[in-house]
């Protein structure tokens, strides 16, 4: 028996339910990017990785070679697909249950299926439909990759990932345990472009499974 994962992004503060005859494995946050000291490691937003049991601003230590480690809550930061709701302004409650509430909600289901779920993208602004043996799990929009203050982090146009549900501009939120979250004014996102929009509108997308038939 084939033992498929896939995970479900809200991009609300309310945790996704798992759809039919799938079985929920665990809820988290949605991750998109860790990031330090010139380095960052991007999420794919269609696997378990993206969806953190927990949230924390630093959720990461640095450690040296002689088993020293540290954490470097000013060097490192996160970055978070955006609930829609504003982080915490100074002066504000900073805690980590406030923060959160500005980081969306994701859910890591369990399903058999013959193969893992492929997201199609119609680079216009119709809504494709499932290949015929296919069924429909999600629809949205067509995601590349976001950009903030010269660094820059995506996932593949083949995983589910890249087709979320909610269009914002700004669909990443940073945190760091000594400056709280924000929304960074130097933030930008690339979207597939529907072609028929003449560069005015955003390309739809759909999730599929196989079905077995």
């Amino acid at each position: 028996m084939t033992v498929v994962l896939i995970t479900i992004h809200s991009q609300t503060d309310s945790l996704p339910a798992c759809l039919d005859h799938q079985t929920t494995l665990f809820q988290g946050f949605s991750l998109v990017q860790l990031g330090g000291n010139g380095v960052s490691g991007n999420q794919d937003l269609g696997s378990l990785g993206s969806c953190l049991i927990r949230f924390s601003t630093s959720p990461v230590m640095s450690c040296t070679a002689r088993n020293v480690c540290e954490n470097s809550t000013v060097k490192v930061s996160t970055s978070w697909l955006s609930s829609g709701i504003h982080p915490p302004a100074v002066g504000e409650d900073q805690s980590d249950d406030a923060r959160a509430r500005a980081v969306g909600r994701c859910v890591v289901c369990q399903t058999h299926v013959a193969v893992e779920q492929q997201a199609i993208h119609s680079q216009s602004g119709i809504i494709p439909d499932c290949s015929p043996g296919w069924t429909s799990l999600w629809t949205g929009y067509s995601f590349v990759m976001h950009s903030i203050n010269g660094g820059a982090g995506g996932t593949f146009i083949s995983s589910p990932g890249s087709c979320l549900p909610v269009y914002r501009e700004k669909p990443v939120v940073t945190c760091n345990s000594s400056l709280g979250c924000e929304e960074p004014d130097g933030q930008s996102s690339l979207w597939l472009q529907a072609s028929d929009s003449g560069g005015s509108a955003i390309s739809r997308c759909r999730v599929c499974q196989y079905n077995g038939n």
